[in-house]
């Protein structure tokens, strides 16, 4: 998030990882390192107020800092530009604002806000996804079996190598979020789940 926000969110940042299901937030100032920020000039505005200055509009957009010049035109509405050695007021509507994340990023900006989410994925984010969706199925399981909601269960699954390795590590979050006592791997289960691409077999049972 933008790094300018920290002193007003900042205390929020557990509340946000709760509500957008994310690892951790990080309030960063230099943004450019996560995406490519260009400015080229709208021509349908710029170009009949600006004339013959147009293509010189563009290339001096080209040598500002992208931030600060969309920074100064978001809060004041307007910013100085020195186009051709004159110094020209340029509105917002004068301004294309193009925004492309970098590999492994995706960003979005409203209101000269910008949000910027790391979308690379580890084997630990993979194992943990596995679990939550463990979760998931066998907590509509519980439901579809008109379980009480204190009640105690035991977890049947059949599973590939990666959700066998997922369902281990997350053992303990797993149950305690299902109520399970036991989680118990048989050779085979006819109800057959797809777990982000695994399909798994799970069953419940009351104890």
């Amino acid at each position: 998030v933008d790094g300018k926000y920290e002193e007003l969110i900042g205390d929020l940042t557990d509340l946000i990882c709760e509500e957008l299901n994310v690892k951790e937030v990080v309030f960063e100032k230099e943004l450019d390192q996560y995406m490519n920020y260009v400015l080229k000039p709208n021509f349908k505005v710029a170009g009949p107020a600006l004339g013959k200055k147009i293509k010189s509009f563009g290339g001096a957009l080209a040598k500002t800092d992208p931030i600060s010049f969309v920074d100064k035109l978001e809060n004041d509405g307007e910013a100085i530009l020195n186009i051709d050695g004159e110094d020209i007021v340029i509105t917002k509507d004068f301004v294309d604002i193009q925004i492309t994340a970098k590999e492994g990023f995706t960003v979005s900006m409203e209101n000269n806000v910008f949000t910027i989410l790391d979308t690379t994925i580890t084997k630990d984010l993979l194992m943990e996804g596995l679990a939550r969706e463990m979760v998931s199925k066998v907590q509509q399981m519980r439901k579809q079996k008109n379980f009480e909601m204190m009640d105690r269960i035991r977890i049947y699954y059949n599973a590939d190598a990666e959700v066998q390795a997922a369902l281990a590590v997350h053992k303990d979050y797993i149950m305690r979020e299902t109520l399970a006592d036991e989680m118990k791997e048989i050779e085979s289960i006819s109800a057959e789940y797809d777990l982000n691409g695994h399909k798994t077999g799970i069953d419940v049972e009351r104890i």
